[in-house]
């Protein structure tokens, strides 16, 4: 299993231990009958957010070709996350600070290891996971922190494919030291940002993503300044 480090960091999956080759087939619909793929993945290595996260690799029905990537499995009863979150990575397919959408579908489960659900397939984005108590000490917007420059260039972008996240975990997110970008993972409650911008420009929109993600709620007074202007 991934292990934490001092300063409350996650390491990446590439310091983790050698997977079990636990295999997840891959259909495109629950009626198991057209396979898209599988998934190898290690059950230790997963997040327990709204759907458990997996990492491992994924090969596509056909190639011969394994590609690092992660799986995100959702239970029925929530088909609307997964639906969710399938379309909004289809939205952001060229936005450079999420994963790509490999695949979607359904699995039948894993020898007991993983159960069945509904699945989506995505690449494996680099960087670490860092928890509440990292994100909470950045409290200045404007502040110019590596870091936190990076996760606000990430999620202006996504903002200007037009999503506006609403729930956003620390686990949702990546800090890669070496190229310095951050990266959004998980996309299961958002909405179109096109009414927001409108209401309070886009600079609005970003500081209510931070203070998702921070909990820092003296960064909305920065947005009832904006309001003053209006």
């Amino acid at each position: 299993m991934a292990s934490s480090s001092s300063d409350g960091s996650i390491d990446p999956v590439e310091h983790a231990p050698e997977p079990k080759n636990s295999v997840c087939v891959i259909f495109s619909s629950d009626s198991g009958e057209e396979k898209i793929g599988k998934f190898t993945v290690d059950p230790d290595l997963y997040r327990d957010t709204y759907g458990m996260v997996f990492e491992g690799t994924f090969r596509k029905l056909g190639s011969e070709k394994d590609e690092k990537a992660m799986m995100r499995l959702f239970s029925p009863e929530n088909i609307f996350c997964y639906k969710s979150e399938a379309r909004a990575l289809r939205i952001l397919n060229d936005c450079t600070c999420v994963p790509k959408l490999l695949a979607k579908g359904c699995t039948l489960g894993c020898k007991g290891d993983i159960p069945g659900g509904l699945v989506i397939i995505k690449t494996l984005c680099p960087g670490q996971r860092f928890g509440l108590e990292f994100w909470c000490q950045f409290t200045r917007l404007n502040g110019t922190e590596k870091p936190w420059v990076a996760v606000k260039e990430a999620f202006g972008e996504v903002l200007d494919f037009g999503v506006e996240v609403n729930t956003i975990i620390p686990d949702s997110v990546l800090w890669h030291e070496e190229s310095g970008k951050a990266y959004l993972l998980d996309f299961d409650d958002w909405s179109s940002a096109k009414y927001n911008i409108a209401r309070w420009g886009r600079e609005g929109c970003l500081i209510d993503m931070l203070c998702t993600l921070t909990g820092n709620r003296g960064l909305l007074n920065h947005k009832k300044l904006i309001k003053g202007k209006k």
